[in-house]
C-alpha cells in the first residue's frame, strides 16, 4: 500500500508526462527485459505497415525477439517479425516467411538503435542505414504483435527467443502514415506495474512474463539548476535558475553543479535529482519533512548524503559515479538491477545507509557485481530472491552491515549470497540450485566469510550440491537441513548452529544412491548449540566424513535418531568424533554416532534409549545414562566415564 501512495503523490503533483499519458500513469525512459518478459500489443499488423522500435542491446548473444507477428497455422508463414540472431549478432527481419528475412546488419551492445521495417517497400533500416530488404509477397500475419518474446501459432504458445534489452519506444503506422499504435514505457500507479502504454489506443500493455521489467528513469520535462551557493532552502525560488513558479512537481529535474547543503522545511516531490558537483552535497530536513524522488543521478565526485528521509516513487533507481548515502532512511519498491553507474550496467551496486523496500526484492543476472549492504548500513525488505546464469554472487552483506527480510532464497542457477555481516529472515532461508551432478556445486557464502545467517528455517532445496560457507547459523522452529532428495547440503567450514526453539535437523536424501546424503559434514566441525529447555532432533540422511566432529554445547537436549518423517535407513556414520561439552545428547536409534570417539565433558550427559546399540567408544568425566535394553559394543574396549546411571 505504501508503494501505491508514493506513486499517487507523484501523480497528484504532475499534470502530464512528456507523452501526455493519462492520470494514473508515469512515463519512463525505457523498460528493460531480463529474459522472462513479454507483451501482447493486441494489434495485428498489415503486410504493408511500417513498424519501428528504439532499443538498446545489453547483450547480443542468443536469439532475441524485438517484435513478432505470425500466422495461425505455422510459425514459419505469414510472418512480420524482427530478431537479433545470436550466432552472428545480426538483425533479421522476417516478412512472409521466416527463412527469407534480411540479416546483414551487425549490432553491438551499449548502442541505441532505431529499427524501421517498411512492409510496403520491404526496406529495413537501423539508425537510418540500410539493414537489408525483406521478402516480397502479399499476406496477412493473422496474429497480434508481441514484444520481447516470440510465439509459435498464437501469442502465449511456444514462447521463446526472450529478450534482454531496453526498449524506449515501439510504433506501427499504416502505409499512408496513420498511426495504429505508439507504445511508450510507463508505470501504472495503482499497483506499480511496469509495462508499455499505447497512446493511440489508450491502453496499458502489461508484462505477461514471469518476472517484472526493470524500470528506467522517470521522464522529466522541466529542469532547474541550483544557484543558491553553499547553502539554502529547496523551496526558495531564487535559489534556482529559472525560478520555479510554484512547488516542484514529479516532472521536474533539479541539477546541482556545486557542493552545497540544501534544507527542506516541508516535504517535497521532484522527478529527478542530478548531481554534477566536484564535492559532496548534503540534504537535510526539518522534522517530518520527506523528499520524494523518482531517480537520483550522482555524476559528480565525493559523497552525496541524504540526512532527510527519501521515498523513491516507484522502482528504486540511483545512477552514480560518486557515492550516495542515505543515513536519514530511504524507502523504495523492488530495486531489481536498478543501481547504475555512468560507465556500465555491470558495476557494484552498494546500498549505503538505512533502506526499507516495500515490495519483493528480485535480483536477476547482475553479472559478478552483487548488491552490497555496506558497513554500517541496514536493509529491511520483503522476500529476497534472485538468480544468476553466468556468474555467481547476487548479494553481499559486508561486515558491520545488516539485512532483514521475510524470506531469502537465491532462486535457481547460481546466485551466491555472501555474508560477512548479518542476514536475518523471519521465515525461510533456502539455497536452491539447478539440477547437476556431484561436480555441480553452488555456494551459500564464500570462503573466508565471518558473518551470521538467521532464519526460522535454514535449508537446501532442489538441484545440485549446496556448499554452505557461513560460520554462524541461527535457526528457529522450522529447523535446519536438506528438504529435497536431489543432492545435498554440504558444510565446508567449521559451523556453529544455534537454535532458538524446539526444532529438527533434517536430511532428506536419495534412497537410490547412498552418496546423496541430505547433509554432509566435509571434514569440518559442526557445533550444535541448544539452549536450556529446548530440544533438537537430529534425523537420518546425514553423513559425517572421517576427520569431522559433531560438538554439542548449551544446556538443552540433542536427540539423535534415524527417521525424519520422510525417509529413513541411512545413519550418521563413519569414524568422526562426537564432543558433548554441555547439556544432554540422547541416542534414540542404533549406532547414531558411528564408530569414532564420544567424549562427555564434566557436567554433560549422554543418554542411551532402551533397545539401542552404541558402537562408539565413550569416555570422559561426564555422566552416561543407560535405559533398560541398551547394548554396548564392548569390543571397542573404552567405556571410561565419570558416572554411570542405569534406569530402574
Amino acid at each position: 500500500m505504501r508503494r501505491i501512495a508514493f506513486w499517487g503523490a507523484m501523480i497528484a503533483a504532475c499534470a502530464a508526462s512528456a507523452a501526455d499519458l493519462p492520470a494514473g500513469y508515469v512515463e519512463l525512459e525505457y523498460v528493460r527485459a531480463n529474459g522472462a518478459q513479454w507483451i501482447n500489443t493486441g494489434l495485428t499488423p498489415d503486410c504493408t505497415d511500417v513498424i519501428s522500435a528504439k532499443v538498446y542491446f545489453t547483450s547480443v548473444t542468443g536469439n532475441q525477439c524485438i517484435w513478432c507477428a505470425r500466422g495461425k497455422a505455422t510459425s514459419t508463414t505469414n510472418t512480420f517479425s524482427a530478431f537479433v540472431i545470436g550466432s552472428n549478432s545480426k538483425l533479421r527481419f522476417d516478412r512472409n516467411s521466416s527463412t527469407s528475412g534480411a540479416d546483414t546488419f551487425a549490432v553491438t551492445t551499449e548502442t541505441d538503435y532505431t529499427l524501421v521495417a517498411n512492409g510496403s517497400t520491404r526496406a529495413v533500416t537501423a539508425n537510418g542505414a540500410s539493414a537489408g530488404t525483406m521478402a516480397s509477397g502479399t499476406f496477412t500475419p493473422e496474429n497480434p504483435i508481441t514484444l520481447f518474446a516470440s510465439y509459435s501459432t498464437e501469442p502465449g504458445t511456444g514462447l521463446g527467443n526472450y529478450a534482454t534489452y531496453r526498449m524506449y519506444s515501439f510504433s506501427v503506422t499504416d502505409a499512408g502514415g496513420t498511426p495504429k499504435c505508439a507504445l511508450v514505457p510507463a508505470v501504472r500507479v495503482s499497483d506499480g506495474a511496469v509495462g508499455m502504454y499505447d497512446t493511440v489506443g489508450g491502453a496499458f500493455k502489461e508484462n505477461l512474463g514471469t518476472r517484472p521489467f526493470e524500470a528506467g528513469p522517470v521522464v522529466t520535462s522541466n529542469t532547474y539548476t541550483w544557484i543558491g551557493g553553499a547553502s539554502g532552502n529547496l523551496a526558495t525560488a531564487s535559489n534556482w535558475s529559472p525560478a520555479p513558479a510554484g512547488p516542484f512537481t514529479a516532472t521536474d529535474e533539479l541539477v546541482i553543479t556545486t557542493p552545497t547543503e540544501i534544507t527542506l522545511d516541508a516535504s517535497a516531490t521532484v522527478g529527478k535529482i542530478t548531481l554534477n558537483a566536484a564535492g559532496g552535497t548534503r540534504f537535510t530536513a526539518s522534522e517530518n519533512a520527506t523528499l520524494t524522488v523518482a531517480n537520483i543521478e550522482n555524476a559528480g565526485t565525493g559523497m552525496t548524503t541524504f540526512d532527510c528521509p527519501v521515498q523513491f516513487a516507484g522502482p528504486y533507481y540511483v545512477a552514480q559515479n560518486g557515492a550516495v548515502k542515505f543515513p536519514g532512511g530511504a524507502t523504495a519498491t523492488y530495486p531489481d538491477n536498478a543501481l547504475r553507474t555512468a560507465a556500465s550496467t555491470d558495476r557494484t551496486r552498494t546500498l549505503d545507509g538505512d533502506f526499507t523496500f516495500t515490495a519483493d526484492w528480485v535480483v536477476n543476472d547482475v553479472g559478478d557485481y552483487p548488491w552490497i549492504v555496506a558497513e554500517g548500513s541496514v536493509v529491511h525488505g520483503q522476500r529476497f530472491t534472485g538468480t544468476q546464469t553466468g556468474n555467481h554472487r547476487i548479494l553481499r552483506v559486508e561486515e558491520g552491515g545488516s539485512a532483514y527480510f521475510t524470506s531469502v532464497t537465491n532462486g535457481y542457477n547460481k546466485g551466491d549470497i555472501d555474508i560477512d555481516g548479518y542476514l536475518e529472515a523471519s521465515g525461510d532461508v533456502v539455497l536452491q540450485t539447478t539440477a547437476g551432478g556431484s561436480s555441480a556445486v553452488y555456494r551459500f557464502g564464500r570462503s573466508g566469510n565471518v558473518g551470521t545467517v538467521k532464519g526460522k528455517r535454514i535449508a537446501k532445496a532442489g538441484g545440485a550440491i549446496g556448499s554452505f560457507l557461513i560460520p554462524n547459523l541461527i535457526v528457529g522452529a522450522d529447523g535446519f537441513g536438506s528438504v529435497t532428495s536431489n543432492y545435498y547440503m554440504r558444510l565446508d567450514v567449521h559451523t556453529t548452529l544455534t537454535v532458538t526453539d524446539n526444532c529438527g535437523i533434517y536430511g532428506a536424501y536419495s534412497t537410490s544412491s547412498p552418496a546423496d546424503w541430505g547433509i554432509y559434514l566435509n571434514t569440518v566441525t559442526l557445533t550444535v548449540n541448544v539452549p536450556e529447555g529446548k530440544t533438537v532432533t537430529w534425523s537420518s540422511g546425514i553423513r559425517v566424513a572421517a576427520g569431522s566432529a559433531v560438538r554439542k554445547v548449551g544446556a538443552g537436549t540433542l536427540v539423535m535418531t534415524d527417521t525424519d518423517g520422510v525417509t529413513s535407513g541411512f545413519k550418521k556414520n563413519q569414524s568422526h568424533s562426537t564432543l558433548i561439552e554441555e547439556g544432554t545428547v540422547r541416542v534414540a536409534a542404533n549406532d547414531q554416532m558411528g564408530t569414532g570417539f564420544v567424549t562427555v565433558a564434566d557436567g554433560a550427559r549422554l543418554e542411551v534409549a532402551s533397545g539401542v546399540t552404541v558402537s562408539s567408544p565413550v569416555e570422559g568425566p561426564g555422566t552416561l545414562y543407560l535405559e533398560n535394553g541398551t547394548t554396548l559394543a564392548l569390543g571397542n574396549n573404552i567405556w571410561r566415564m565419570g558416572a554411570v546411571e542405569v534406569a530402574d
